[in-house]
């Protein structure tokens, strides 16, 4: 349970105006990505009619109309995507100096937004 100290943290409270605490990172603190893949992956991810780039713990989460459809990490050596799949959400790690092809990463990502993302927006998809 969240404790009053953990207020500043929490979107709501930073739309109020609550200052956020020392060390919180907000989207204009975020870091560039270490790895040109991952910056393919969000290029990608951000085609998507209303595609909006967030956080979600430690990684990108990336939406349309308010609905997740890809996590992505990096950590250490590695890359992490998370997205829902067919046969369920899956997470994948890979090492960013071999990385699964662009067109399969995009595949997935799509496959994943056309499960996830609002009906409105995958009609003419």
């Amino acid at each position: 349970m969240l404790g009053k100290e953990n207020l500043g943290q929490l979107p709501s409270a930073r739309r109020r105006g609550v200052k956020q605490p020392s060390g919180v990172r907000t989207m204009g603190d975020i870091e560039a990505f270490r790895y040109a893949i991952s910056e393919a992956i969000r290029n990608h991810a951000m085609t998507f009619p209303e595609a909006a780039e967030g956080t979600s713990c430690v990684n990108r989460a990336f939406n349309a109309g308010g609905k997740n459809f890809v996590f992505l990490g990096e950590k250490d050596d590695l890359c992490i995507v998370r997205l829902k799949l067919a046969d369920g959400w899956k997470k994948i790690e890979f090492d960013p100096a071999d990385p699964p092809t662009i067109e399969q990463l995009r595949s997935w990502i799509d496959e994943s937004f056309m499960m996830l993302a609002p009906k409105r927006l995958t009609r003419d998809r």
